[in-house]
């Protein structure tokens, strides 16, 4: 069974769905995490809010009244039961949503169309209760309310915000419009089972939140387990086969593994459209799901770094619709539709470093880099109240191992030691450093260090040789894949050892040892940092070597432009003039507008144009 499953769709274009189902056919059942679910409701128009508004200026004080107003107004009744008991009923968006007809632009109706099995949701916890009526008829189906049977595979809802309790009885995750006691989770669980009639093991739960202590990390406000301990129980108890979840946006992307069972959070950013996640996941009875990301240049050239809505419509009106085209035209072509000559030579050189695969120089300025420098990497925690600063920093000299030092927890001694015995690596090996980040992280947090554990190194730090090697390379070339250390120093040949950790995953580690005692795997990250800095200097020792190559610095010439106006392209022109045609309207294949205005400027003031183009723009 394919399955494509997202949540916390928030920010995200609602066209993006479409996208989605483009890249995962052919699908049998479609899955959604919760919140914002109103958005797939579709949209109202300005003087819909307007008139709304004007009711609630004007028009009746009692809540009863005002939707007896509304009613009257829309001229049907609303959907569901009237939530004036809410406390928001003077909310014109929530008002319009009371009264939304299930035939009328509902996106999950239109997706519904495009799986075999229809599609299946839950409301999240930032929703409206009366959001609800979105999910329903089939084959749209409210999971929370009503369980699926697909085959052999039954597919169970657990819909908004599980709030549990602390040992102290403090609420856990009491957020939102939409809550549960935490406590009904695994008895309704156990009654969905019973009456699909399936194997748990064949069971896929759709929750809005997590498991406790998988991908149930909240960063927002602190940091703190969110996850629900009766779906935790569940889990190990029953085994079933996917957990998908959504509501903490910063694991949104990741997968985990917890005894058989997988669990998915596919929340999308909450605050960068272009950061959407959906998982495709093929399942098949006896085998562990095939789950892959539908990757971000599915979404169209929008999704692409350095093009905002701006930039799409400039391109869209020069006729570039789709990744590939943008991809795979030329720099004039994407200087003609309004685009920088900078990101014109990146895109241009993205798409070729896909189609050959392998990098590409940029026809830009290549900076060279020292051979005796100090490789670092270092490992902090999030910065979720502090600073970002080392508890780890690994490091490599030319022609030696990597030298590493911990200092887990925050001790003046033994933070000050470590950072002491960095600086005199680095001092005695020509007083320069390169890490790799695109922002300087590395060189802030040895500031952020120093500044509060040895301020008197920090003058010695100031005239240290600071480096970042993406950064430079980022200058000069373009790769086919991201811009990770990971992902280039293997797409390079490193060929490191397989780890369960990025950086992301350290520094939530360090967090929830710093901030809830939880125990760190030192050990692990420890040999993580260490793989790290190898494929730093595999990489630097890359760039250097390829600065002394003859193939790399001819490829990094622009290749020489063809001659725009030959004698044919200039009779066009000639005839074009001859015509009474504004420069603007002559079309000759092979010139932009832009250098056919550029020709005639040329020959009003250059005495070297040819005498008869000179009298024809007279």
């Amino acid at each position: 069974m394919r399955i494509l499953f997202f949540s916390d769709w928030r920010l995200q274009p609602m066209e993006w769905v479409d996208r989605l189902i483009d890249e995962a056919e052919p699908v049998d059942v479609i899955l959604y995490g919760g919140d914002d679910t109103g958005r797939f409701g579709g949209t109202y128009s300005r003087e819909d809010h307007g008139w709304v508004l004007e009711v609630l200026r004007s028009g009746p004080r009692q809540p009863e009244d005002l939707i007896q107003a509304l009613s009257h107004q829309l001229g049907r009744p609303p959907v569901g039961d009237p939530f004036v008991h809410e406390g928001d009923w003077q909310n014109p968006l929530r008002l319009l949503g009371a009264f939304r007809s299930i035939e009328e632009g509902n996106v999950f109706h239109k997706m519904a169309r495009r799986a075999r099995y229809g599609v299946g949701a839950v409301i999240g916890n930032d929703c409206y209760p009366e959001d609800r009526h979105l999910l329903g008829p089939a084959p749209v189906y409210d999971l929370h309310r009503e369980p699926l049977r697909i085959e052999e595979w039954g597919v169970v809802g657990v819909e908004g915000a599980l709030v549990s309790t602390t040992a102290k009885g403090v609420p856990v995750n009491n957020i939102g419009w939409v809550r549960h006691d935490d406590s009904m989770v695994y008895d309704h669980l156990d009654r969905a089972v019973a009456k699909l009639k399936v194997d748990p093991r064949h069971l896929i739960v759709v929750s809005h939140t997590p498991p406790r202590g998988c991908l149930d990390v909240g960063l927002r406000f602190g940091c703190e387990h969110l996850g629900s301990p009766e779906l935790a129980r569940f889990i190990s108890a029953n085994s079933p086969a996917l957990v998908l979840c959504g509501h903490c946006h910063s694991h949104g992307g990741r997968v985990q593994q917890v005894g058989d069972t997988w669990v998915v959070n596919a929340a999308s950013s909450d605050n960068n459209p272009k950061d959407a996640r959906a998982a495709i996941i093929d399942l098949d009875d006896g085998h562990p799901p095939r789950i892959t990301w539908v990757p971000p240049r599915a979404f169209g050239i929008v999704a692409i770094s350095g093009i905002g809505p701006a930039r799409e419509k400039k391109l869209r009106d020069a006729g570039i619709t789709t990744t590939d085209e943008l991809m795979g035209s030329s720099v004039e072509q994407l200087k003609e539709a309004g685009l920088g000559k900078a990101l014109a030579a990146r895109l241009v050189a993205k798409g070729e470093a896909e189609r050959r695969g392998r990098p590409v120089w940029l026809p830009s300025h290549r900076e060279s880099v020292p051979a005796d420098i100090v490789l670092f990497d270092v490992e902090t925690g999030l910065g979720v109240g502090a600073p970002h600063e080392p508890w780890m920093i690994g490091a490599k000299a030319p022609g030696a191992a990597v030298a590493q030092w911990i200092a887990v927890e925050e001790r003046r001694k033994s933070r000050k030691l470590m950072l002491e015995a960095f600086l005199a690596l680095v001092a005695d090996h020509g007083n320069t450093v390169c890490s790799w980040s695109g922002s300087g992280f590395d060189d802030g947090a040895i500031e952020n260090g120093l500044e509060r554990w040895h301020r008197r190194g920090l003058p010695v730090w100031d005239k240290v040789h600071k480096l970042d090697l993406k950064t430079i390379m980022y200058r000069s070339l373009e790769f086919p894949n991201s811009w990770s250390i990971k992902a280039v120093s293997e797409f390079l040949g490193f060929a490191p050892d397989e780890s369960p950790w990025d950086g992301f995953a350290v520094g939530l580690a360090y967090e929830l040892h710093r901030q809830l005692g939880e125990p760190l795997d030192v050990p692990s990250i420890a040999a993580y940092n260490v793989t790290d800095v190898q494929a730093l200097a595999y990489v630097y020792q890359w760039y250097r070597d390829s600065l002394l190559s003859a193939e790399a610095i001819a490829s990094a010439r622009a290749p020489k432009r063809p001659r725009a106006w030959t004698p044919e392209r200039l009779n066009q022109l000639a005839a074009g003039l001859k015509a009474g045609l504004a420069p603007r309207e002559i079309q000759i294949d092979g010139v932009t507008s832009k250098q056919i205005q550029d020709k005639i400027r040329y020959a009003q003031r250059a005495s070297t144009s040819p005498t008869w183009l000179r009298k024809l723009v007279k």
